[in-house]
């Protein structure tokens, strides 16, 4: 069969499937397995790209972080700490089709950044998440001395979105040398290259 054929064939089916309420990812793995069967007339190279395709889909560090994401949206749900931040986020949304969803995903998406910012960052461990504050506990351990500083962050809901603070305090010594500021600076670098923010 022609691949162009085949490709706008599979665009409806994949459609069709949708509207009639099967799960998009069940959809497209069978859309996408019988449309290779149907190019290269082959039911074993279908099966091999099927098996490569999840293969190097579950290897990918994205699939261990959307878990995360969820699992954090039920921690924040649950201890209160998303009211302020879901109120303002339901003020601004709350006349658009589908309003509630916005606010619910835009009032945990400020502390999931923050949070995966953090723990993305070299020489970080974070200590403490305290979703209920929004605050975010860390320690940075500084690369030649082995010096250990600590980090807080704390995530407030604004009108329009959300300010996040960030501290950070050498544990010895009179100075730091800087080392803090850029601490900082390289912090909020990171957290405004995170998606949606």
């Amino acid at each position: 069969m022609e691949p162009f054929t085949v490709g706008i064939a599979s665009l409806i089916l994949i459609v069709l499937l949708i509207w009639c309420g099967c799960y998009v990812g069940i959809a497209l793995s069978l859309v996408s397995f019988f449309g290779v069967w149907a190019i290269k007339s082959d039911p074993v190279i279908a099966v091999r790209m099927m098996t490569l395709s999840v293969t190097e889909t579950v290897k990918h560090v994205d699939y261990a972080a959307i878990p995360t994401f969820v699992m954090m949206g039920l921690i924040v749900g649950k201890s209160g700490f998303g009211a302020d931040i879901y109120e303002v986020a339901n003020e601004v949304f709350r006349r658009l089709r589908g309003g509630l969803g916005i606010a619910t995903v835009a009032a945990n998406a400020a502390f999931a950044a923050a949070l995966s910012a953090a723990r993305a960052m070299p020489l970080w461990r974070v200590v403490g998440e305290h979703t209920g504050e929004g605050r975010i506990a860390a320690e940075a351990t500084t690369a030649r001395l082995r010096f250990v500083d600590d980090i807080e962050i704390r995530v407030e809901a604004r009108e329009g979105g959300s300010r996040v603070r960030v501290r950070s305090a050498s544990r010895v010594g009179t100075t730091d040398f800087g080392t803090n500021a850029r601490r900082i600076r390289a912090y909020l670098a990171r957290l405004a290259t995170a998606p949606g923010v």
